[in-house]
């Protein structure tokens, strides 16, 4: 790995984890000494305080910044030996490089994940989604939406909007101007239903995946649940309904099987446990990583 790169992997790892911008800094500084081999000079707070306010055009006083030096301490990245005249700052080598594996760790992840997608969703999803979809969807939605959307918007029309049409007639008959406000934007409902529509086909994709994967067996019972419901369009609308299925029908199985991995077995569960599932991957993905070794060889 070029200095370069390994510049751009620490610097990505301290604005990561560490919030104020002085306190990055600091970590910044002391890794820069250490590469070019200045760990024998020993900074005072003052020295360092000087150096920032002159490269930064700040004005920050030496209470404020013994704070922030106290923060990067607190952050891990670096650390101090001695006391006064003698004291060294260290940068801490093993720390920064977890840090640089999980970066490193979450690009493989991210790329295999997308590759992975890629491959099996082309293959399996189009197939899934022309037969299930164009048989089971076809025959559902028609006779669902057709009865439903039959019954509930002749009721509604029937029962309100019929009412205003008639106010309409009935003033328009008196010659006085129409009232635009009561009258029924048909595109708007033509909009609506065909929301509600592509909103059904995610939410059924969804939940019948989490039984077919075997995630949860009783997943039918979701389509009662409103809020089961919502987290599916959530999901689909926040990840994206191809990541979405290759994680519960590829991801779930395995993972609900080891300890320290988040279980999840409703939709719910995997838009508020998402998170947490991805980061418990990459750090298992990381043991997996033959270019981490090489990673640690090079930076030391």
């Amino acid at each position: 790995m070029n200095i370069e790169t390994q510049r751009m992997l620490v610097y990505q790892a301290i604005d990561e984890n560490v919030d104020n911008t002085i306190s990055r800094w600091i970590c910044k500084k002391i890794y820069e000494y250490e590469i070019n081999g200045w760990n024998i000079i020993r900074p005072t707070n003052q020295w360092l305080l000087e150096k920032y306010n002159k490269e930064n055009n700040g004005d920050c006083n030496i209470k404020t910044f013994k704070s922030k030096l106290s923060e990067a301490k607190k952050s891990g990245f670096i650390s101090t030996t001695g006391k006064i005249k003698n004291r060294t700052f260290e940068l801490n080598v093993n720390f920064l490089k977890e840090k640089i594996a999980e970066i490193v760790g979450k690009r493989m992840f991210t790329h295999n994940l997308d590759i992975q997608l890629d491959n099996t969703l082309d293959n399996t999803l189009d197939n899934t989604l022309d037969n299930t979809l164009g048989n089971t969807l076809g025959n559902t939605l028609g006779n669902t939406l057709g009865n439903t959307l039959g019954n509930t918007l002749g009721n509604t029309l029937n029962d309100k909007s019929i009412k205003n049409i008639e106010k309409i007639r009935l003033v328009s008959e008196n010659k006085n101007p129409i009232s635009i406000s009561n009258s029924i934007s048909i595109s708007n409902i033509g909009k609506s239903t065909k929301k509600r529509s592509n909103e059904a086909v995610i939410i059924k994709k969804i939940i019948d995946t989490f039984k077919n994967s075997g995630v949860n067996k009783s997943a039918n019972l979701f389509f009662k649940n409103k809020t089961e419901r919502e987290a599916c369009v959530n999901l689909a609308k926040t990840y994206g309904i191809k990541k979405v299925i290759i994680v519960i029908k590829k991801i779930l199985p395995k993972t609900n099987l080891i300890n320290y991995m988040p279980t999840i077995t409703t939709p719910y569960e995997l838009f508020k446990k998402w998170a947490s599932l991805e980061t418990n991957l990459i750090k298992l993905k990381n043991k997996k990583i033959k270019e981490q070794e090489d990673i640690y060889n090079k930076f030391v």
